[in-house]
């Protein structure tokens, strides 16, 4: 726990809430959209995403989202 009583998040999310804290609404894809972009199933750009192919955020809620001048 840090000195305000808070508990501490790892590295990985601090990074990951930095990077959203960074990109605005207008910047992010989701992976409907992406689907659609590349002609595949969402389920495919979601797959792509655990697997590291191709770059993306994660929600609060565990969804993925996609920046815009990355894909």
């Amino acid at each position: 726990m840090s000195e305000d009583g808070n508990v501490e998040t790892n590295g990985r999310a601090r990074e990951v809430a930095r990077l959203q804290a960074e990109a605005s609404d207008d910047d992010l894809l989701t992976s409907a959209e992406v689907a659609s972009l590349f002609g595949v199933d969402r389920r495919t750009v979601v797959l792509w995403a655990k697997r590291g192919r191709i770059p993306a955020l994660r929600t609060s809620g565990g969804q993925h989202r996609f920046r815009a001048e990355e894909i």
